[in-house]
């Protein structure tokens, strides 16, 4: 198919992706840079859970825009991060979701693989892990400032007081219930090293 700049393609390459173990994918790219003409095949497989990358990087591009542009920019990229988070929830409970969870470890690996790359793919993977934790905070979880939330609303809108030890309870049964996703997501790392 024909595709013209990083929108078309960045999005070609997400919605036609393998998903499937040992699943892989050739993509040839033809293109022209003045006189010369020349193509490029690059193949992407599915390894351990994960769809391995290729190489190509959005932020990559040169983008130099003005100041007011720069604001819009920042958030249609916030707008795409938080809309990618809701997808990504929404296949938590799949064996390929599950998959694609990461502990510290993974979170240090990626940071060191991106430090590696220069300042600003690190910078860029710092503002996206920022994001995804204050995300990921205010989901109404017990334990999490989400559920506090929700919470101070019930009680705004009703007048009273939620019972306060229930919700020490809830917050309790959260709060295990998130350090043992912690230690499972941890083990599942230090097995993927070796």
């Amino acid at each position: 198919c024909d595709i013209e700049g990083s929108e078309q393609l960045f999005a070609y390459l997400t919605d036609f992706k393998p998903s499937e173990e040992g699943e892989s994918q050739t993509i040839k790219f033809e293109y022209s840079r003045g006189e010369l003409n020349d193509s490029i095949s690059l193949t992407r497989v599915v390894e351990d859970g994960k769809l391995q990358p290729i190489g190509i990087s959005k932020i990559s591009e040169p983008i130099n825009p003005g100041f007011f542009e720069g604001i819009k920019l920042s958030f249609q990229m916030f707008g795409k991060v938080v809309s990618t988070m809701f997808k990504a929830l929404g296949s938590l409970f799949t064996k390929a979701g599950i998959s694609q969870l990461g502990g510290p470890i993974q979170i240090y690996q990626v940071s060191a693989e991106q430090a590696s790359q220069g300042i600003i793919p690190y910078v860029w993977f710092v503002a996206i892990l920022s994001i995804n934790l204050g995300f990921f905070n205010l989901l109404p979880i017990p334990g999490l400032d989400g559920s506090r939330f929700i919470v101070s609303i019930g009680e705004m809108i009703t007048r009273r007081k939620f019972n306060v030890k229930v919700e020490s309870y809830l917050n309790f049964i959260g709060i295990i219930l998130l350090l043992l996703i912690m230690v499972l997501v941890t083990v599942k790392d230090v097995i993927g090293l070796f």
